[in-house]
């Protein structure tokens, strides 16, 4: 059964804080629920939402069905507008590229230190020892980008 704690959460806290000092992240961590780890990057070097734009944008014009393509452009949109996005922890590899791909597994990994998925969802049994959520600003609070190299505007 997933269980987080302030106290656990205090154990993982210097290996995911080094990494944010590794890429030039700030972020806060916070205990959601008492199941769940929750990393909200709100400031950095990195261009994670136009890495993940020029992503989507690129999937959209190549997917050949119409709906889907239109919804990716839409999407796209949207985290522009917000400059936030929530991050899917499970195919984060499929939604960034270079160095901002790089930072967001080595993030997933220290906040998974000591953690199990002993899942079986084709029988609808989920056995974690915790979630983890990863979130690049928030949506009344937008990522604050300080580089210099601003991909998409």
């Amino acid at each position: 059964m997933a269980f987080m704690d302030q106290k656990r959460k205090a154990q993982l806290a210097p290996g995911i804080k080094s990494v944010l000092r590794k890429y030039g992240l700030k972020g806060s961590l916070r205990v959601g629920g008492h199941t769940s780890l929750s990393l909200t990057v709100t400031e950095g070097s990195l261009d994670f939402i136009g890495n993940a734009v020029e992503l989507l944008n690129c999937e959209a014009d190549t997917w050949p069905h119409e709906t889907r393509g239109k919804w990716m452009r839409e999407a796209a949109a949207n985290m522009l507008k917000s400059q936030s996005m929530d991050v899917n922890v499970y195919h984060a590899r499929d939604h960034f590229t270079g160095i901002c791909r790089k930072a967001i597994l080595e993030l997933i990994e220290a906040m998974n230190v000591d953690n199990y998925n002993e899942s079986r969802p084709e029988v609808d049994y989920f056995c974690v020892g915790w979630y983890i959520h990863v979130n690049i600003g928030r949506w009344n609070k937008p990522y604050k980008y300080t580089g210099t190299n601003r991909k998409v505007a």
